[in-house]
């Protein structure tokens, strides 16, 4: 299956498949293909041929999201 390079968020492990979220649609690739340490809400960009983490939009990510669930919810999460 070809996958258009850019960002991508990986949603959740099914066994040995990485459901990943991008391009307005969920792709199953299979888990090996990912760097070891990559785990659900990592942010990863695929160049074409190799997947890496970014460290810094993830970070930035999880921030956006605490930040919502704390005005959501009213407190820290």
């Amino acid at each position: 299956m070809w996958i258009p390079p850019g960002e991508y968020i990986l949603d959740r492990l099914e066994g040995e498949t990485a459901v990943l979220e991008g391009e307005d649609k969920l792709w199953d690739i299979p888990r090996q293909d990912l760097p070891p340490e990559t785990a659900p809400g990592h942010v990863l960009i695929w160049d074409g041929q190799t997947w890496r983490i970014d460290q810094a939009e993830t970070q930035a990510r999880k921030q956006r999201m605490a930040e919502k669930m704390r005005r959501l919810f009213g407190k820290e999460q």
